[in-house]
């Protein structure tokens, strides 16, 4: 076998290797998806928690959980969380503490989204509806740490907890509430609800399916080409016949 051949299929040999270890990974990437799917359907079928202490509890299993909680509104203390698209459209999203009686940490809410041309600018003061509310939706941990996030003051790029919590005079409760419940999105003061939990595997079997498919492309066309060379090789005479038919 040529050199030229044996380098030929050591190299796609590596690419199909380096393929199908990312098509692997893809297949791992939507088990965990899959997995979390079922710990949230599990979740959102647990009852309601009414009381922050018991979000606050533990926070990793209060994540999916629904929620009902009774009480109001701080319209002075909101965050603007600002970059989130709804259909298409720039907007924000609108966090307002609830203070629930008898509780000394508050909760944020998400109330939901509101359109801002910026995807960052909103008049908070009309979007306040009723201050007295029951929320119900499901609670959701807030997620890592990942710089600076505070874009103005009220205005933050991510949930992040720490910054969060030096926007309010009283302590947060450890995890936040997205709003599902359904309201009239067409009164003033009410930003429309973000809906719930999406559960879905994601792109993850596909991307697999693409990368196996790269491996075998990388294998099957290296096979070919090693195969029509060898079949050259091994028929000198067959090249000869064909250029002495081309001479004449």
């Amino acid at each position: 076998m040529r050199s030229r051949n044996v380098l030929l299929i050591l190299i796609a040999v590596v690419v199909a290797a380096v393929c199908i270890a990312f098509g692997l990974w893809q297949l791992d990437r939507r088990a965990e998806r899959v997995a979390m799917n079922q710990l949230a359907t599990a979740r959102m079928h647990a009852p309601p928690v009414v009381s922050v202490a018991e979000l606050a509890a533990d926070t990793g299993a209060a994540r999916y959980r629904p929620v009902a909680l009774e009480g109001t509104f701080d319209f002075e203390h909101e965050i603007v969380l600002t970059g989130r698209s709804h259909r298409g459209s720039p907007g924000v999203n609108v966090i307002t503490p609830l203070r629930v009686p008898g509780e000394e940490r508050a909760v944020l809410v998400n109330r939901g989204w509101v359109y801002a041309p910026d995807g960052a600018t909103i008049d908070t003061a009309a979007w306040r509806e009723a201050p007295a509310a029951m929320v119900r939706g499901y609670a959701m941990t807030f997620p890592p740490a990942q710089g600076a996030v505070t874009v103005r003051p009220g205005s933050v790029r991510r949930l992040d907890f720490d910054t969060v919590a030096a926007l309010v005079p009283y302590p947060l409760a450890p995890v936040y509430v997205v709003d599902t419940a359904a309201a009239d999105t067409t009164a003033t003061g009410v930003p429309a609800r973000l809906g719930g939990i999406a559960l879905d595997e994601g792109p993850h079997l596909g991307y697999a399916v693409q990368w196996f498919s790269f491996a075998a492309i990388a294998l099957i066309g290296v096979g070919i080409m090693v195969w029509r060379d060898h079949r050259t090789v091994s028929t000198p005479g067959r090249q000869n016949v064909v250029t002495a038919g081309g001479a004449r």
